[in-house]
């Protein structure tokens, strides 16, 4: 039984490994038109997250229109990008496509009217950004592929299993964090597009994200916020808070219902003891045990009191034993 239990698992297992073996994602991809605002926002947010040294408003309102043409012309990605924006005979034919009016109007009275200068040096930072992006080999076998193959809503609704290896040394740390901050994104939208579903039908879903502070975009904050109801789980793991800005600080302590604590610094400590107030000081916290817990559980929508436990030593691993 175990045996058949464990073929029937390997078979839902996806190994989202590009460094190895590129398995093409299309954020730009949208079934649904009355979404293609929130898919675009939500990828705008990863771009957000790894180029916020760059980040100004114009660049914002440039890469906003652009994506939400490229979202409309069917099997566009996002390698379309840099040629939508320096290829003027591609760009008519792109837009001259495009139904949206804000959109159109857009490239036609804003855009277009652009003076040459101008125009070159308000997409440069997008130009630069994306090239260096797409530079990389993986990065374009992943989100150049046209007919891409990783639903993320499919791995959702069909309970697959998806293993993203996204190795900063082996992909470099720009596009880790550029492929992490979409494929959550991703992962809210196929969620939020579950508002299609009955929810006595919506199958359970859960998203682990480790080192989640490399992953921590505006999508990220509004799945802690919205998802929910819609079947979708989060476990996040990261090292120490001053990895988080605030707002995804308050959000994840406002929000999650299980909270696991092994020893933490001192600073850490000052700001957790909240949580596990009264049970716990912050001396408890910032000398626990090696592989010692404090925790609280969320059970039945309320919040248990803190309390200790010993999580499990890493355990040797054999290859050929069943999952």
């Amino acid at each position: 039984m175990s045996r058949a239990r464990s073929e029937e698992r390997a078979s839902a297992l996806i190994d989202f490994d590009p460094a190895e073996r590129p398995i093409g994602y299309n954020p730009l991809h949208v079934t649904d038109p009355s979404r293609r605002y929130m898919v675009v926002a939500g990828i705008i947010s990863a771009f957000r997250k790894v180029w916020y040294e760059f980040w100004g408003p114009r660049m914002e309102h440039i890469l906003r229109y652009a994506l939400l043409t490229l979202a409309e012309f069917p099997g566009s990605t996002l390698v379309d990008l840099p040629r939508l924006l320096t290829d003027p005979s591609f760009r008519r034919g792109v837009v001259g496509r495009v139904t949206d009016p804000h959109t159109k109007a857009f490239w036609q009275a804003e855009f277009d009217r652009y003076s040459s200068p101008f125009r070159n040096e308000a997409v440069a930072p997008i130009l630069n950004k994306i090239g260096a992006l797409l530079a990389s080999p993986v990065a374009r076998a992943v989100l150049g592929e046209r007919q891409a193959r990783l639903d993320l809503r499919a791995v959702m609704d069909e309970g697959r299993i998806l293993i993203a290896n996204l190795s900063k040394g082996r992909l470099g740390e720009d596009a880790t964090n550029l492929l992490g901050a979409l494929l959550v994104a991703g992962f809210q939208q196929a969620a939020l597009a579950r508002a299609d579903t009955p929810e006595s039908a919506r199958r359970d879903f859960y998203l682990y994200l480790d080192e989640v502070h490399n992953f921590a975009t505006v999508s990220l904050v509004e799945m802690l916020q919205e998802t929910r109801k819609y079947r979708l789980a989060l476990v996040m793991a990261n090292q120490y808070l001053e990895q988080l800005d605030e707002r995804l600080q308050q959000a994840l302590l406002g929000n999650v219902g299980t909270l696991i604590v092994f020893r933490v610094g001192v600073r850490d400590a000052k700001v957790l003891t909240d949580e596990f107030f009264p049970e716990f000081s912050v001396e408890d916290l910032a000398s626990l045990p090696r592989y010692h817990i404090y925790l609280r559980l969320m059970i039945d929508g309320v919040v248990s009191w803190g309390f200790s436990a010993v999580a499990l030593a890493p355990q040797p691993v054999h290859v050929e034993q069943p999952i």
